[in-house]
């Protein structure tokens, strides 16, 4: 019984770690968008981007935000 367990636990693992990895990534992500806001005193991902980069910070975030639609959309 517990060989078949540990059997199953293995086979998994891998999913288990990468929800992990992807949590942990979407923390830090957060963590630096609430900083960039903070000390840019933007309220938007656009302002936020114009502020750091410009015009091509605007395009960036765009493009990301297109990208991020389109793969949550499939």
């Amino acid at each position: 019984m517990n060989h078949a367990v540990i059997q199953i636990a293995m086979r998994y693992v891998h999913i288990i770690c990468a929800i992990i990895m992807f949590g942990i990534f979407a923390d830090f992500s957060l963590l630096f968008l609430v900083r960039a806001a903070h000390e840019s005193r933007q309220s938007s991902f656009e302002d936020i981007g114009k502020h750091y980069c410009g015009r091509v910070g605007v395009w960036a975030v765009k493009g990301c935000l297109i990208l991020l639609l389109l793969g949550a959309s499939i």
